[in-house]
């Protein structure tokens, strides 16, 4: 069909708001991420929802860097990531510590997914200018590969200024855990903006991200133009993963009207529009469906549950899977 896949999972870790389910505790975490080694998912991962973001959804989730710690052991051999991680509103010298921790206490399987964020109240609860945060993001990438490849690092930029600190521990991946930097895609309707983000993740990241709202003809575009700008920084496209993730319900006849009602008052949004964004949908084509987001280009494909208890998790690993192999 095409070449090699590797699927991942995302914790529906939601809370609050719209969302009136009980949050996970720990057991119930662990065994849904026992349950995704077993199915044979290779990442697990965690998105970054500070606050709710009216309209765009309700609900908020739980913080990543903690719930993702707690389950390293459980995790078996799956990859832990983020997806994606807002840094601009992070110190870099605490989030180095933090992945760095992670990725030893892992055996270095940790993954760094990190963005620059969009919601202005997540900005004003953090005392973050929102018109910084390109600047922020990029002076954040700089610290953060310092602080985890120099004995004693040195950095003076317009954010950050710090000479001869020294952080451990060290990450175990080398140089440093993977950056996979989530931009673009969404709309390539802006070609300079579109140019300028992918330009971005070329020169800093290890990997890409599109964001969750992006579709197949956007991903293909926007890989074909990453895979220019990788050339032209002498960097291999091969060897650079391209990232997607859904989220996902596995729609049945007899639970169709209250899936759709629950889904939109979680998000905020009418549900005739989120089902052409996401996979809420029939087995049949949710199959169609990731075969063309996978056809544009990708070399991983995540689904993001919108509850454990679905079976979407099964049906993805058994039926979609294997045809990926």
């Amino acid at each position: 069909m095409t070449g090699q896949v590797d699927f991942g999972v995302a914790l529906p870790t939601f809370c609050g708001g719209a969302w009136t389910g009980e949050p996970l505790n720990i057991e119930k975490l662990t065994q849904f991420t026992r349950s995704a080694e077993k199915l044979g998912y290779t990442s697990l991962w965690h998105l970054d929802r500070l606050t709710a973001a009216r309209p765009s959804y309700t609900s908020t989730m739980f913080e990543p860097l903690v719930t993702l710690a707690s389950l390293v052991s459980a995790s078996g051999r799956m990859k832990l990531g983020t997806s994606v991680l807002v840094a601009p509103f992070r110190n870099p010298a605490i989030l180095a510590k933090q992945v760095s921790t992670i990725d030893v206490i892992s055996g270095g399987r940790f993954q760094l997914g990190v963005g620059t964020g969009w919601d202005p109240d997540e900005f004003e609860l953090t005392g973050i200018n929102k018109k910084e945060r390109g600047a922020r993001f990029e002076e954040t990438i700089q610290i953060l590969k310092l602080l985890w490849t120099e004995e004693y690092a040195s950095y003076e930029g317009r954010y950050w200024k710090f000479r001869k600190m020294q952080l451990e521990p060290k990450p175990i991946q080398s140089p440093h855990p993977p950056i996979l930097m989530g931009a673009g895609a969404s709309s390539y309707s802006d070609s300079e903006k579109l140019q300028r983000v992918l330009s971005r993740v070329a020169k800093l990241g290890d990997g890409w991200f599109a964001v969750s709202g992006s579709s197949p003809e956007a991903i293909r575009y926007s890989i074909k133009q990453l895979k220019l700008l990788l050339r032209e920084e002498k960097r291999d496209p091969t060897s650079f993963p391209f990232i997607h993730h859904k989220y996902a319900y596995l729609m049945k006849d007899d639970d169709d009207i209250l899936a759709r009602r629950k889904i939109a008052e979680v998000f905020g949004r009418p549900y005739g529009e989120l089902e052409q964004v996401h996979l809420f949908c029939g087995a049949t084509e949710m199959e169609r469906r990731i075969k063309g987001f996978v056809e544009a280009g990708l070399s991983q494909f995540n689904i993001i549950p919108i509850s454990e208890e679905n079976g979407v998790m099964e049906f993805v690993a058994k039926e979609i899977m294997p045809k990926y192999l």
